[in-house]
This record gives C-alpha cells, sequence and structure tokens, in this order.
C-alpha cells in the first residue's frame, strides 16, 4: 500500500468542515426542567405525577409564583395537612430516623436481608376501656409520689409514638410510618402483635399497642 503524500493528507483535513458546538435542546417530555419552562411560557401546571420532582426544580431555582401555584395542588397540598398532624409530635423525624438506625444495625449484625422492631403507637396516655375511665382518673388524682413510676412508664419496645391530641388515630400515624420509610426505599410491612402488659397500679395494665416493623433491604 502506497503511503499518502502529506500534501494531501493536509487538503482533505483542510476540506472538513470546522466542527460545531453542542446545540441546547429542549429538555425531554418528562423532565422537570421542561415544566418548569411551560409555567412560565404559558403558565401550565405539570401532571400530578411530577409535581414533587418540578417542586424541587422550583425551589432550586426559587420560581415563587410556581411554587405558590404547586402548593395549592395535590399532592403538595394533602403534604401540608398531614405535616400539620405530624407538628403534634415534634420528636417524629428523630424516631423515624432511629427506626432506620435500629433497623440497618440489627440486619448487619445479624447478616440478615430484613430486620424487625417493635414501636408502641398510642394517641391517649392511658388506652383504658370508657367504662374504666372514670374511676382511673379520679385514682389518678389521688395517687402518690410513690405511684408515679407506674403511670409514668415506658413499654419494651424499640420506638414509641404517642400522645397526641387529634382526630387522625394510630393508623393514620402508621399510615405517615410507611409513607417515609417507603420514600427512603425501604420495603416495609407491619402488623400488631399485642398490646403492653405491664402493671400499673390495682388492676389496671398499661394496654397499649404493639406494631413489629419488619424492614427489608434487599
Amino acid at each position: 500500500m502506497m503511503p499518502c503524500p502529506a500534501r494531501t493528507l493536509k487538503t482533505t483535513f483542510r476540506s472538513l468542515p470546522p466542527p460545531q458546538p453542542p446545540r441546547l435542546g429542549m429538555p425531554c417530555p418528562c423532565c422537570p426542567r421542561r415544566d418548569v419552562l411551560n409555567f412560565l411560557r404559558s403558565g401550565d401546571l405539570p401532571p400530578r405525577d411530577r409535581v414533587r420532582a418540578v417542586y424541587k426544580e422550583a425551589q432550586y431555582y426559587a420560581i415563587g409564583p410556581l411554587l405558590e401555584q404547586l402548593e395549592d395542588v395535590q399532592p403538595l397540598k394533602g403534604e401540608k395537612v398531614r405535616q400539620a398532624f405530624l407538628g403534634l409530635m415534634p420528636y417524629y423525624k428523630d424516631h423515624l430516623e432511629r427506626i432506620v438506625e435500629i433497623a440497618q444495625l440489627r440486619a448487619v449484625q445479624r447478616k440478615a436481608r430484613f430486620a424487625k422492631l417493635k414501636v408502641c403507637v398510642f394517641k391517649e396516655e392511658m388506652p383504658i376501656t370508657p367504662y374504666e375511665c372514670p374511676l382511673f382518673n379520679s385514682l389518678r388524682f389521688e395517687r402518690s409520689e410513690s405511684d408515679s413510676p407506674f403511670f409514668e412508664h415506658h413499654c419494651e419496645v424499640d420506638v414509641s409514638f404517642g400522645p397526641w391530641e387529634a382526630v387522625a388515630d394510630v393508623y393514620d400515624l402508621l399510615h405517615c410510618l410507611v409513607t417515609d420509610l417507603s420514600a427512603q426505599g425501604l420495603t416495609v410491612d407491619h402488623q400488631c402483635i399485642g398490646v403492653c402488659d405491664k402493671h400499673l397500679v390495682n388492676h389496671y395494665y398499661c394496654k397499649r399497642p404493639i406494631y413489629e416493623f419488619k424492614i427489608t433491604w434487599w
């Protein structure tokens, strides 16, 4: 094969068109930036399944009008109501993180795919029956200092949530726990395994419901 003369190579490369700078096209239809641009151009809001992602994008670019309108659209509108309920428990996030930490530690220690832990969720400080309530309340007013440990005890669980004063009940809080844990990419199962049977005073027992949470890691 005959070598190509240097002059021919120079002529060939000179005839090639110069490289063009990359063109910045429109984002893909499912990209949050596309929805932001649509709002800025025509005021259109994104579909509900993309509201959360677009909201984060609008926060990054500090687009106030878009943030205000998205906050009045589901699911962000419902999230505001949910946070109002969770605001009754300022320790909620800390206890949620504790659930993850305990589950991870136990799974690592046991070299297991999943971990289980006990969680107590109670709405009322002393969840007794309506028939016992008047008698129990009068007994609490008559109690002595030596009885305090029996009334103010800690159930033998890993994490506790409660009490709170709201219409939302125990099942609503359980839904919040599963939702927030699942949002972290965790597989969560839970079931009620009974109640706390700690004796308080006389014939009264705690009766707070205890749930077993199963966190699967892979």
